[in-house]
């Protein structure tokens, strides 16, 4: 939403100030009836205590746009300078650390960051491979987010550890993996109600969390900032939560670049 910590706090007093004015910030996995899904199985318990998430968000390219001209470089490859972007951790992993925020209603203690440009030598100045780590300190999780833009075997993943069983999810798409224990008791009640409430995949290796195909994630939030405008309400997706993700990822720049670790201050409590 904004590129520092000092833009997000000052936008969100002025949203404080003039209420009527509907801001949805582009956080879609807050919209997205998958993401509603799995926050509602870690509420239930289906995850037990997660202490580890795993999130990745890779690719094989140069994430280049061409150029007519020079001069035009750094309007329209902006993503490679740091006057304009937040890189990979803005672009990319800010949408799975606001998840994160939104289903623990967590923020992170403290943040650290490595990376460089280890790949593409072309002069840009975001970095091309990222790994982040932040730590929840009171919900007892750490929280692993990496992206390069020199491997795309992987792609998009996002894993939620907990101890009695594992989400994975694409953006559309996610699988509950018991763990060995709690699928002997799902299997068990599956016989004798003849369903539960997730459905098993044809493997019975993991349980399906989607049924039939979900439109994208912007659909469902446009739907929602036209409720928002008619019914003069606050977005799920908002300045203040936004605000916070916003925030987590400036702390994360901050110490890709100088090295440091990051902490979380009372001030950056939002919502």
């Amino acid at each position: 939403m904004t590129f520092t910590t000092d833009q997000a706090l000052e936008i969100s007093r002025l949203a404080k100030k003039r209420p009527k004015q509907v801001v949805q910030v582009g956080h879609q996995y807050r919209y997205s009836p998958l993401y509603f899904r799995v926050k509602q199985m870690i509420d239930d318990g289906y995850l037990g205590k997660v202490t580890a998430i795993d999130a990745r968000w890779d690719r094989n390219h140069d994430w280049r746009r061409p150029v007519q001209a020079p001069e035009l470089e750094r309007q329209i490859n902006w993503r490679m300078y740091q006057d304009y972007s937040g890189g990979l951790a803005a672009e990319l992993l800010s949408h799975q650390m606001d998840f994160v925020h939104w289903a623990f209603d967590c923020r992170p203690t403290s943040v650290y960051g490595v990376g460089g440009i280890d790949h593409y030598k072309d002069g840009r100045e975001t970095f091309d491979n990222i790994q982040l780590s932040l730590r929840y300190e009171e919900e007892g999780m750490i929280g692993n987010f990496g992206a390069t833009c020199s491997n795309q075997q992987e792609g998009y993943s996002f894993k939620i550890k907990g101890t009695k069983g594992m989400v994975s999810l694409l953006m559309d798409d996610g699988i509950f993996y018991p763990e060995e224990d709690i699928r002997a008791e799902l299997q068990d009640v599956d016989g004798v109600s003849g369903a539960t409430r997730l459905t098993w995949t044809d493997n019975k290796a993991g349980i399906k969390l989607t049924e039939g195909t979900l439109k994208d994630g912007t659909y469902y939030a446009l739907e929602d900032f036209y409720s928002c405008l008619q019914e003069q309400r606050l977005p799920y997706s908002n300045v203040f939560n936004g605000g916070e993700t916003a925030i987590a990822v400036a702390l994360a720049n901050q110490s890709l670049y100088n090295g440091k670790v990051e902490k979380w201050q009372g001030k950056f409590d939002l919502s």
